[in-house]
């Protein structure tokens, strides 16, 4: 019973030892996908081109952000929890469902019609930049 005991603690303390590495991870890829989305976001091409149309540089982001997940999609199947956990923490610290659905929630606002057109834009297209970066992938 004893040794069992003691077992059990040595896989407690393995998995705690696991679980902390990987949160790591998920906090170094994060931050690096919050520094390049702001990077990005800054970007002197966008801010003169967009400059008050944030709802653009919110899905060119989300955009590139699905292609990122098709580019590794097959990796994340192949090598498992690792690639999980950096394509976790980069493309979801690099893209924003919030500002998404802030930027819909203004559109809306304004005109009916253009909330639904950025939606659909925007799922169209991230579906769209996905497969493309999956079938580069394979």
């Amino acid at each position: 019973m004893r040794k069992w005991i003691v077992e059990l603690n040595l896989e407690m303390e393995n998995r705690m030892e696991l679980n902390f590495v990987l949160i790591i991870i998920l906090s170094i890829t994060g931050m690096l996908g919050a520094i390049c989305r702001y990077n990005i976001s800054n970007a002197k091409i966008l801010i003169e081109n967009f400059q008050e149309k944030s709802y653009f540089i919110t899905i060119i982001i989300n955009i590139m952000g699905c292609f990122v997940m098709g580019l590794f999609f097959p990796s994340f199947i192949l090598k498992g929890a690792l690639i999980d956990y950096f394509i976790t923490g980069f493309v979801s610290g690099f893209t924003t469902f919030s500002g998404f659905i802030h930027n819909f929630h203004n559109l809306k606002e304004r005109n009916q019609k253009w909330g639904l057109y950025y939606v659909i834009l925007s799922i169209f297209s991230g579906l769209i930049s996905f497969y493309i970066g999956l079938i580069i992938s394979i």
